[in-house]
């Protein structure tokens, strides 16, 4: 008991050293899906939500309401004059996961709660309709718990002890409501490039699937997040995009290492965060393929440690990132990811991850519901701060579908083996239920 009790202590210790928790599932791809014109970002960014909402509307879901339909319609008509008038877009999201596990550290919460709340939109500042020539993106998220109880973010690290982590990015933040994104976007596949300049979050522009989403589509941050990149925050930053064919493009990001979601960071230390991400379609089955991909990074870590983000140390160092994802049937529906990540010099929160992970759309299921996803992975994660010496395994599934118009529900399982800061138990699982409503 005493030793559970040290061992406690040591999570809390790391988790504030290294809170890998908060927004680190987060990852991006520049262009890994078939959202129209949004080919640098993730499902995450700005201008993917933007593109991504009409495909939310009229869906069958598991129930339905006259009063939710006629609302929705009104507001997207009156969402469409507003735009052809001024060429501003906006949407929001608000999202609350509950996790249950079957054992904790002593002392410490075995369920965690909480919100995210999300604003974002675009405006066509150079010609209404073609946000090429130029356009102005932003989002906003305001992330709380319920009471003094552990957050579904915390659960996992600090509650039993796992450094795969349970679920991203469901933890409060001080303050509630920050500014993720403000920068300047123009470009387009169709142009050959694309470029934003202002403030970006890096860990939205590479690695990233149309099949891994935070707020929709999974749950563990080491299975689905990049946690072996050492990531900034949210900062001032430059990333551009080259699109010489359908099959192959590249990105850059060039960020702040130092960069901070609740103000512009500290780009005055000189220390920057850099990455070249390489994608192609290997063997395609239909125009809609995502892209596999490689990504290599290099961070010139930060002067003071407790400006590093919750998937960096704050040390300088490199490493590199690996996806392959590759359709399974003609029918697009079927698809197989393999992720693999490595960092050097103690930069990353991970030293090496890895995961499986199989997706289906539209499961069968006795209602007829419309793009319901299942999906089941196996991963590895070996942390940074690894006090016995052992790689932690784990096994997650989820399926999510549309309870009402436009309200997204998930239910997922995930058992961890030999978890990574509790030395004493060999496996625990954790049951997640997930509410999420579009607007």
């Amino acid at each position: 008991m005493k030793k559970l009790h040290s061992v406690g202590k040591a999570v809390a210790a790391w988790q504030k050293a290294y809170p890998v928790a908060v927004a680190v599932a987060a990852a991006a791809a520049l262009g890994g899906g078939a959202s129209a014109d949004t080919s640098f970002n993730s499902t995450e960014d700005p201008v993917s939500r933007v593109a991504d909402a009409p495909k939310k509307a009229n869906r069958k879901s598991l129930f339905s309401s006259d009063a939710l339909e006629s609302f929705y319609k009104g507001l997207d008509a009156r969402r469409g004059e507003f735009f052809k008038s001024t060429g501003l877009k906006v949407g929001a999201f608000h999202s609350t996961v509950f996790q249950y596990a079957t054992d904790s550290l002593p002392g410490q919460d075995d369920y965690g709660v909480a919100t995210i709340t999300g604003l974002y939109g675009t405006w066509d500042a150079v010609s209404i309709g073609d946000a090429s020539a130029g356009q102005i993106s932003f989002g906003l998220e305001a992330r709380w718990d319920y009471g003094d109880k552990l957050t579904p973010s915390e659960l996992g690290f600090a509650g039993i002890g796992s450094a795969t982590g349970t679920v991203d990015p469901y933890g409060a933040t001080q303050p509630t409501l920050v500014l993720r994104e403000l920068f300047w976007r123009a470009g387009s596949e169709e142009k050959g490039f694309n470029y934003r300049i202002g403030k970006i979050t890096p860990d939205r522009l590479l690695t990233a699937t149309d099949f891994i989403d935070p707020v929709s589509l999974g749950f563990p941050v080491g299975s689905q997040g990049a946690a072996s990149i050492a990531f900034p925050d949210s900062g001032l930053g430059f990333a551009a995009g080259w699109f010489p064919s359908k099959k192959f493009r590249a990105g850059i990001v060039i960020a702040d290492a130092a960069g901070d979601r609740t103000d512009l960071g500290d780009i005055g230390q000189g220390n920057f965060f850099k990455a070249i991400e390489l994608q192609t379609q290997l063997f395609p089955l239909t125009e809609d393929a995502g892209y596999s991909s490689i990504a290599v990074w290099h961070t010139d870590g930060t002067d003071d440690p407790s400006d590093a983000n919750d998937s960096s140390t704050g040390e300088d160092g490199w490493g590199f990132f690996a996806k392959y994802e590759q359709q399974l049937s003609t029918d697009g529906k079927n698809v197989g990811i393999i992720r693999f990540g490595r960092s050097y010099d103690n930069a990353a929160a991970y030293r090496k991850q890895g995961s499986i992970r199989y997706v289906r759309v539209d499961p069968w299921d006795p209602f007829g519901l419309e793009d319901d996803r299942f999906g089941i992975a196996a991963s590895f994660v070996d942390p940074i701060l690894n006090p016995f010496d052992r790689d932690e395994w784990g096994i997650d599934a989820f399926y999510r579908f549309n309870m009402f118009e436009r309200v997204e529900a998930s239910f997922g399982y995930q058992v961890i083996f030999d978890p990574a800061f509790n030395p004493d138990e060999d496996s625990i699982s954790v049951f997640s239920f997930r509410l999420t409503q579009f607007f």
